[in-house]
C-alpha cells in the first residue's frame, strides 16, 4: 500500500515538473522581442516601454506595430471596448485614438 502511494506521489511530481516546464518555455517564448531595444530606428522608444506605459494606463495591448512613422497599438479598455491608438515613437505620447470595435474581429 505504501508503494502505491510513494508511486503515485512521484507520478504527480513528474507531471507538475512536466507542466512548468512547458509552461515556462510559452512564456519566454510569448512576448518576442517586444522589450527590446530596436536599433534599427534611433531615437524610438521599444515597443516594450510603449505596452508598459499603456497598459500602466489600464489598456490591454493586443497588437502593436510600426505604421507610417509612429505606433499604431491595437487596445482593450478597461471596460471592453476595442480602440485603436497612434503613439508618437519619441516621446512615447499619444496622438490619437480611434474606435476599433465594428472594424477589427482579433
Amino acid at each position: 500500500m505504501q508503494r502505491l502511494s510513494n508511486a503515485r506521489f512521484a507520478i504527480v511530481g513528474i507531471a507538475l515538473a512536466l507542466v512548468l516546464l512547458v509552461g515556462g518555455v510559452i512564456v519566454v517564448g510569448w512576448g518576442g522581442d517586444r522589450g527590446a531595444a530596436d536599433t534599427s530606428r534611433p531615437g524610438w522608444i521599444s515597443e516594450g516601454e510603449v505596452t508598459q506605459n499603456l497598459e500602466a494606463d489600464g489598456y490591454r495591448v493586443r497588437k502593436i506595430e510600426d505604421d507610417d512613422g509612429r505606433y499604431k497599438v491595437k487596445v482593450t479598455t478597461r471596460d471592453g471596448h476595442k480602440e485603436k491608438l497612434y503613439v508618437n515613437p519619441k516621446s512615447g505620447a499619444r496622438v490619437s485614438a480611434v474606435a476599433d470595435d465594428e472594424i477589427d474581429t482579433e
